[in-house]
Protein backbone atom coordinates (compact mmCIF):
# COMPACT_ATOMS: atom_id res chain seq x y z
CA UNK A 1 0.00 0.00 0.00
CA UNK A 2 2.79 2.41 0.65
CA UNK A 3 4.33 1.82 -2.52
CA UNK A 4 1.32 1.71 -4.41
CA UNK A 5 0.41 5.34 -2.55
CA UNK A 6 3.60 6.57 -2.92
CA UNK A 7 4.13 6.84 0.67
CA UNK A 8 8.25 7.97 1.23
CA UNK A 9 7.86 7.17 5.55
CA UNK A 10 5.21 4.96 7.79
CA UNK A 11 4.96 6.00 11.43
CA UNK A 12 3.83 4.17 14.02
CA UNK A 13 3.72 6.56 17.37
CA UNK A 14 2.07 4.96 20.59
CA UNK A 15 -0.48 6.59 22.68
CA UNK A 16 -1.59 6.21 25.98
CA UNK A 17 -3.98 3.34 24.57
CA UNK A 18 -2.85 2.29 21.20
CA UNK A 19 -0.68 3.49 18.52
CA UNK A 20 -1.20 6.05 15.74
CA UNK A 21 -0.32 5.41 12.35
CA UNK A 22 0.78 8.21 10.18
CA UNK A 23 2.28 8.30 6.58
CA UNK A 24 4.28 11.10 4.57
CA UNK A 25 3.41 11.83 0.96
CA UNK A 26 4.95 14.48 -0.64
CA UNK A 27 6.55 15.76 2.05
CA UNK A 28 3.30 16.06 4.44
CA UNK A 29 2.73 13.88 6.99
CA UNK A 30 -1.06 12.79 7.56
CA UNK A 31 -3.08 10.27 9.95
CA UNK A 32 -3.79 6.87 8.85
CA UNK A 33 -5.09 5.06 11.49
CA UNK A 34 -5.27 3.92 15.30
CA UNK A 35 -4.33 0.20 15.83
CA UNK A 36 -4.52 -1.54 19.15
CA UNK A 37 -1.03 -1.46 21.22
CA UNK A 38 -0.66 -5.57 21.36
CA UNK A 39 -1.18 -5.47 16.87
CA UNK A 40 1.08 -2.81 17.07
CA UNK A 41 3.98 -4.57 19.67
CA UNK A 42 3.74 -6.92 17.04
CA UNK A 43 4.10 -5.80 13.84
CA UNK A 44 7.10 -3.80 15.74
CA UNK A 45 8.54 -6.90 17.00
CA UNK A 46 8.20 -9.03 13.37
CA UNK A 47 10.10 -5.33 11.64
CA UNK A 48 12.62 -5.52 14.09
CA UNK A 49 13.36 -9.16 13.65
CA UNK A 50 13.60 -9.13 9.79
CA UNK A 51 15.55 -6.18 9.96
CA UNK A 52 17.93 -7.88 12.54
CA UNK A 53 17.63 -5.84 15.57
CA UNK A 54 17.72 -7.09 18.83
CA UNK A 55 13.64 -7.91 19.72
CA UNK A 56 14.70 -7.91 23.24
CA UNK A 57 16.03 -4.33 23.47
CA UNK A 58 13.68 -1.85 25.04
CA UNK A 59 15.72 1.15 25.94
CA UNK A 60 17.84 1.38 23.37
CA UNK A 61 17.55 3.23 19.92
CA UNK A 62 18.25 0.60 17.03
CA UNK A 63 18.21 0.99 13.13
CA UNK A 64 18.20 -1.32 10.29
CA UNK A 65 17.12 -2.50 6.76
CA UNK A 66 14.96 -5.09 5.59
CA UNK A 67 13.80 -6.03 2.19
CA UNK A 68 10.34 -7.61 1.15
CA UNK A 69 10.88 -11.08 -0.88
CA UNK A 70 7.71 -10.32 -3.14
CA UNK A 71 9.81 -6.52 -3.60
CA UNK A 72 13.06 -7.16 -5.49
CA UNK A 73 15.18 -4.38 -4.94
CA UNK A 74 12.57 -2.44 -2.34
CA UNK A 75 13.96 -2.16 0.75
CA UNK A 76 12.82 -0.67 4.40
CA UNK A 77 15.02 1.11 6.46
CA UNK A 78 13.66 1.11 9.80
CA UNK A 79 13.92 3.26 13.20
CA UNK A 80 13.19 2.40 16.93
CA UNK A 81 13.01 4.90 19.31
CA UNK A 82 11.81 3.82 22.81
CA UNK A 83 9.56 6.57 24.45
CA UNK A 84 9.48 7.64 27.98
CA UNK A 85 7.33 4.44 29.10
CA UNK A 86 9.69 2.19 27.02
CA UNK A 87 7.02 1.90 24.22
CA UNK A 88 8.65 1.63 20.81
CA UNK A 89 8.09 4.49 18.37
CA UNK A 90 8.98 2.92 14.80
CA UNK A 91 9.30 4.97 11.41
CA UNK A 92 9.75 3.03 8.10
CA UNK A 93 11.21 5.15 5.32
CA UNK A 94 10.35 3.02 1.51
CA UNK A 95 13.39 3.38 -0.61
CA UNK A 96 12.74 2.00 -3.88
CA UNK A 97 15.71 1.09 -6.51
CA UNK A 98 16.95 4.05 -8.63
CA UNK A 99 17.73 4.10 -12.04
CA UNK A 100 17.69 7.79 -13.26
CA UNK A 101 17.89 11.19 -11.26
CA UNK A 102 15.06 12.36 -9.48
CA UNK A 103 13.61 14.81 -11.28
CA UNK A 104 14.44 18.53 -11.41
CA UNK A 105 12.75 21.36 -12.09
CA UNK A 106 15.37 22.80 -14.58
CA UNK A 107 17.28 20.12 -17.11
CA UNK A 108 20.52 22.50 -17.32
CA UNK A 109 21.30 21.48 -13.66
CA UNK A 110 21.00 17.86 -14.14
CA UNK A 111 23.18 18.09 -16.72
CA UNK A 112 25.81 20.11 -14.23
CA UNK A 113 25.55 17.26 -11.77
CA UNK A 114 26.30 14.73 -14.58
CA UNK A 115 29.48 16.52 -15.32
CA UNK A 116 30.48 16.99 -11.64
CA UNK A 117 30.33 13.28 -11.23
CA UNK A 118 32.85 12.93 -14.31
CA UNK A 119 35.70 14.25 -12.61
CA UNK A 120 38.73 12.76 -12.06
CA UNK A 121 39.27 13.49 -8.07
CA UNK A 122 38.06 16.08 -6.06
CA UNK A 123 35.32 16.56 -3.50
CA UNK A 124 31.58 16.42 -3.52
CA UNK A 125 29.22 17.32 -1.75
CA UNK A 126 25.17 17.51 -1.12
CA UNK A 127 23.16 18.73 1.82
CA UNK A 128 19.49 19.14 1.94
CA UNK A 129 16.63 18.23 4.77
CA UNK A 130 15.93 14.77 6.05
CA UNK A 131 13.82 13.56 2.71
CA UNK A 132 15.49 15.89 0.34
CA UNK A 133 16.19 12.83 -1.72
CA UNK A 134 19.98 13.40 -1.34
CA UNK A 135 20.35 9.57 -1.50
CA UNK A 136 18.45 8.93 -4.31
CA UNK A 137 20.26 11.94 -6.42
CA UNK A 138 23.82 10.09 -5.34
CA UNK A 139 22.78 6.66 -5.76
CA UNK A 140 21.46 7.89 -9.27
CA UNK A 141 24.77 9.51 -10.42
CA UNK A 142 26.98 6.90 -9.26
CA UNK A 143 25.00 4.39 -11.36
CA UNK A 144 24.96 6.69 -14.05
CA UNK A 145 28.75 7.45 -14.24
CA UNK A 146 29.74 3.16 -13.08
CA UNK A 147 30.13 2.03 -16.94
CA UNK A 148 31.06 5.07 -18.69
CA UNK A 149 33.42 3.35 -18.61
CA UNK A 150 33.75 0.54 -15.85
CA UNK A 151 35.12 2.26 -12.66
CA UNK A 152 35.18 0.97 -8.95
CA UNK A 153 32.89 2.56 -7.20
CA UNK A 154 32.70 2.01 -3.11
CA UNK A 155 30.30 2.97 -0.77
CA UNK A 156 30.34 3.44 3.38
CA UNK A 157 27.20 3.95 4.87
CA UNK A 158 25.21 3.47 8.02
CA UNK A 159 23.20 1.22 7.03
CA UNK A 160 23.19 0.32 3.14
CA UNK A 161 20.19 2.12 1.99
CA UNK A 162 19.95 1.27 -1.47
CA UNK A 163 21.55 -2.18 -2.38
CA UNK A 164 23.03 -1.71 -5.82
CA UNK A 165 24.79 -4.11 -8.84
CA UNK A 166 26.74 -1.49 -9.82
CA UNK A 167 28.61 -0.66 -6.38
CA UNK A 168 31.04 -2.35 -3.88
CA UNK A 169 28.64 -1.46 -0.67
CA UNK A 170 30.23 -1.67 2.76
CA UNK A 171 28.34 -1.22 5.92
CA UNK A 172 29.23 0.44 9.41
CA UNK A 173 29.10 -1.91 12.29
CA UNK A 174 30.04 -0.12 15.53
CA UNK A 175 29.78 -2.73 17.54
CA UNK A 176 32.39 -4.99 15.46
CA UNK A 177 34.35 -1.96 15.86
CA UNK A 178 33.61 -1.16 11.81
CA UNK A 179 33.50 2.97 12.51
CA UNK A 180 33.76 5.27 9.33
CA UNK A 181 37.54 6.10 9.94
CA UNK A 182 38.08 2.33 9.99
CA UNK A 183 36.20 2.10 6.95
CA UNK A 184 37.70 5.10 5.02
CA UNK A 185 41.29 3.61 6.08
CA UNK A 186 40.54 0.21 4.53
CA UNK A 187 39.61 1.73 1.47
CA UNK A 188 42.39 3.47 0.60
CA UNK A 189 43.89 0.09 0.01
CA UNK A 190 40.73 -0.96 -2.01
CA UNK A 191 42.06 1.45 -5.37
CA UNK A 192 38.88 3.11 -5.12
CA UNK A 193 38.16 5.54 -8.98
CA UNK A 194 35.20 6.98 -6.47
CA UNK A 195 34.16 6.67 -2.89
CA UNK A 196 30.71 7.35 -1.76
CA UNK A 197 30.37 8.45 2.34
CA UNK A 198 27.09 7.97 3.78
CA UNK A 199 27.45 10.97 5.94
CA UNK A 200 30.48 12.73 7.10
CA UNK A 201 29.36 13.62 10.65
CA UNK A 202 32.64 14.25 12.99
CA UNK A 203 35.88 15.67 12.42
CA UNK A 204 37.85 12.59 11.38
CA UNK A 205 35.48 11.58 8.62
CA UNK A 206 35.98 14.65 7.24
CA UNK A 207 39.75 15.08 7.82
CA UNK A 208 39.72 11.44 5.79
CA UNK A 209 37.31 12.52 3.24
CA UNK A 210 39.27 15.53 2.60
CA UNK A 211 42.78 13.52 2.40
CA UNK A 212 41.28 11.20 -0.04
CA UNK A 213 40.11 13.84 -2.43
CA UNK A 214 43.69 15.42 -2.14
CA UNK A 215 45.44 11.89 -3.23
CA UNK A 216 43.38 11.13 -6.38
CA UNK A 217 40.15 10.10 -5.68
CA UNK A 218 36.49 11.83 -5.99
CA UNK A 219 35.00 11.94 -3.33
CA UNK A 220 31.24 11.83 -2.89
CA UNK A 221 29.26 12.39 0.59
CA UNK A 222 26.89 13.99 2.29
CA UNK A 223 26.79 16.75 5.14
CA UNK A 224 24.13 17.98 7.42
CA UNK A 225 23.35 21.71 6.78
CA UNK A 226 19.99 23.25 5.78
CA UNK A 227 21.88 25.21 2.33
CA UNK A 228 25.39 25.24 0.52
CA UNK A 229 26.98 28.28 1.76
CA UNK A 230 26.41 26.38 5.38
CA UNK A 231 28.15 23.42 4.29
CA UNK A 232 31.01 25.90 4.04
CA UNK A 233 30.60 27.28 7.72
CA UNK A 234 29.98 23.01 9.06
CA UNK A 235 33.38 22.16 7.16
CA UNK A 236 35.20 25.26 8.67
CA UNK A 237 33.99 24.03 12.50
CA UNK A 238 35.40 20.65 11.98
CA UNK A 239 38.66 22.09 10.98
CA UNK A 240 39.30 21.54 7.65
CA UNK A 241 41.98 24.03 6.35
CA UNK A 242 40.79 26.43 4.28
CA UNK A 243 43.91 26.00 1.85
CA UNK A 244 43.32 22.59 1.51
CA UNK A 245 39.29 22.92 0.92
CA UNK A 246 40.45 25.29 -1.80
CA UNK A 247 42.34 22.56 -3.55
CA UNK A 248 40.00 19.48 -3.25
CA UNK A 249 36.53 21.14 -3.32
CA UNK A 250 35.02 20.98 -6.61
CA UNK A 251 31.30 21.61 -5.68
CA UNK A 252 28.62 21.78 -2.63
CA UNK A 253 25.34 21.12 -4.07
CA UNK A 254 22.23 21.20 -1.60
CA UNK A 255 18.74 20.32 -2.72
CA UNK A 256 15.16 20.95 -2.37
CA UNK A 257 11.53 19.87 -3.54
CA UNK A 258 9.29 22.38 -4.73
CA UNK A 259 5.62 21.63 -5.37
CA UNK A 260 4.86 21.54 -9.16
CA UNK A 261 1.66 21.75 -11.32
CA UNK A 262 1.57 18.74 -12.76
CA UNK A 263 -1.10 16.02 -13.10
CA UNK A 264 1.19 13.26 -12.25
CA UNK A 265 4.39 14.08 -10.79
CA UNK A 266 3.04 17.00 -7.44
CA UNK A 267 6.75 18.00 -6.67
CA UNK A 268 10.50 18.43 -8.28
CA UNK A 269 13.75 19.29 -7.50
CA UNK A 270 16.01 22.22 -7.24
CA UNK A 271 19.82 22.79 -6.78
CA UNK A 272 21.68 25.65 -4.85
CA UNK A 273 25.05 24.01 -6.46
CA UNK A 274 28.32 26.07 -5.42
CA UNK A 275 31.24 25.19 -8.18
CA UNK A 276 34.79 25.24 -7.62
CA UNK A 277 36.12 27.31 -10.09
CA UNK A 278 35.53 30.73 -7.88
CA UNK A 279 33.56 29.82 -5.12
CA UNK A 280 33.65 33.82 -3.89
CA UNK A 281 32.19 35.23 -6.92
CA UNK A 282 29.68 32.39 -7.46
CA UNK A 283 28.58 33.30 -3.73
CA UNK A 284 27.46 37.03 -4.33
CA UNK A 285 25.46 35.73 -7.67
CA UNK A 286 21.96 35.46 -6.55
CA UNK A 287 21.56 33.03 -9.73
CA UNK A 288 22.10 29.82 -7.82
CA UNK A 289 20.20 30.44 -4.84
CA UNK A 290 17.00 28.40 -3.81
CA UNK A 291 14.51 31.91 -4.26
CA UNK A 292 16.34 33.29 -7.55
CA UNK A 293 15.61 29.63 -9.05
CA UNK A 294 11.79 29.33 -6.98
CA UNK A 295 11.15 32.56 -8.57
CA UNK A 296 12.06 31.43 -11.94
CA UNK A 297 10.09 28.13 -11.25
CA UNK A 298 6.68 30.33 -10.63
CA UNK A 299 7.17 32.79 -13.71
CA UNK A 300 7.51 29.87 -15.96
CA UNK A 301 4.13 28.00 -14.58
CA UNK A 302 5.72 25.01 -13.09
CA UNK A 303 5.14 26.41 -9.55
CA UNK A 304 1.52 27.50 -8.46
CA UNK A 305 2.00 30.93 -7.37
CA UNK A 306 0.23 30.43 -4.46
CA UNK A 307 3.08 29.21 -2.91
CA UNK A 308 5.09 32.01 -4.30
CA UNK A 309 7.11 32.96 -1.52
CA UNK A 310 10.75 33.71 -0.04
CA UNK A 311 12.78 30.39 0.37
CA UNK A 312 15.53 31.65 2.40
CA UNK A 313 18.86 31.97 0.71
CA UNK A 314 22.48 30.94 1.89
CA UNK A 315 23.07 34.44 0.68
CA UNK A 316 20.35 36.19 2.49
CA UNK A 317 21.42 37.98 5.61
CA UNK A 318 19.51 36.19 8.04
CA UNK A 319 21.57 32.88 7.22
CA UNK A 320 23.09 30.95 9.50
Amino acid sequence: MALKNKYSDIHFTPKTTHYALYFRSNGTLSFLQKLPLEISERCITFLKYNSGLDIGEQQLPQSGRYEWPELIGVSIRISVIPNYRSLPSLVLRCVSPVHQLPLALFQYQEAKLKDLIAQKSGLLLFSGAVGSGKTATIYSLLEYISQKPYKNILTIEDPVEIPSPFLTQFQINQTAGFSFDVALRATLRHDPDILMIGEIRDSETAKMALRMALTGHLVVATIHSSHSLGVLYRLKNLGLPPTDLKQALLAIISQKFVPIQHHLVQRALIYEILTKPGLTSEILSDQLTFNALYQKGVLYGFIPKTTDKKIPSAFSPTAE
